[in-house]
């Protein structure tokens, strides 16, 4: 299985392989040059090494810890030891064997191959020894909701201080949204309302769709969501196995599909600024999917 996911991930980073970017159009190519905006990754400086961390959900990139060597991680990965570390994590965090590496491929700011948090620490252990207690570090403060790093917007700094305060085995739709939509559109210099974060807060938006997987929304716990003025929310969790399906949705379906529509009666300046998200090329980057 190693080796034919070597060769896939081999292949398909080959630049004769790679989507050509004439194929956007100049609408597409003009909005991504006037908005700048942040990619939901962190660059984190180690011992003069660059390590990329994912914002949304603190995966590291093997790719940067190895120094680009994909000899150095297939090794590491093909040890027994590994094998068994990776059955521990998937034992203490509820994530499926598969969950716990990513790997994508293409031309996007977020290529590569994204190990959990603590299968990163690990790898570094083995092939960067002098690190191991820094980036033990980064991983201990990201579980515990610790930002080290006050440069993120403010609405994902919002996102990752309360990833910690969602229950154990669930995730928050609000959050995602907060990512995928409220973020970007908010650098993009649209400041969206109070009460329109408050009912996207409600997930009403996606009620028929959560019926139809079989979640009734009355029967979901909550959780206190914090903002740094002291304002609080209190927001629904859902089980964290529809959290795959759920973000592919809301990014790949709802946004290019339904959002504008949605957003026209209630904010038509907002919807505006999301369909101009929509046209940038990298915008599911932007938006911050994670493809396992």
């Amino acid at each position: 299985m190693l080796k034919i996911i070597k060769k896939e991930y081999l292949s398909q980073n080959d630049p004769e392989n790679m989507p050509k970017i004439e194929s956007f159009t100049e609408e597409a190519k003009d909005i991504q040059q006037h908005f700048k905006l942040f990619l939901p990754i962190i660059n984190h400086k180690f011992d003069g090494l660059i390590i990329r961390q994912r914002i949304k959900d603190g995966y590291i990139e093997a790719n940067s810890i190895c120094s680009n060597d994909l000899s150095l991680f297939l090794e590491y990965n093909n040890e027994q030891q590994t094998k068994k570390l990776l059955l521990s994590i998937s034992d203490a965090t509820s994530l499926k064997l598969e969950e716990l590496i990513h790997y994508k491929s293409g031309q996007e700011m977020s290529d590569g191959i994204w190990l959990h948090p603590y299968l990163a620490v690990d790898l570094v252990k083995k092939v960067y020894p002098s690190i191991t207690l820094g980036l033990s570090k980064l991983v201990s403060n990201r579980f515990a909701g610790k930002i080290d790093n006050g440069n993120l917007p403010y609405h994902l700094r919002n996102c990752l201080s309360n990833t910690h305060r969602v229950p154990r085995g669930y995730f928050s739709i609000f959050n995602e949204i907060n990512f995928a939509l409220i973020s970007p559109v908010a650098q993009m210099g649209y400041a969206i309302s109070d009460d329109i974060i408050n009912a996207i807060s409600k997930d009403t938006i996606f009620s028929e769709w959560l019926l139809e997987k079989g979640y009734n929304q009355s029967n979901v716990p909550l959780y206190d969501h914090l903002y740094e003025d002291g304002k609080t929310l209190q927001i629904k969790a859902y089980p964290k196995e529809l959290w795959t399906e759920f973000q592919k949705y809301l990014i790949e379906d709802w946004m290019p599909n339904e959002s504008i529509q949605y957003f026209e009666s209630r904010d038509p300046n907002l919807a505006k600024y999301i369909e101009k998200l929509l046209l940038m090329p990298d915008y599911k980057d932007i938006a911050g999917l994670v493809e396992g």
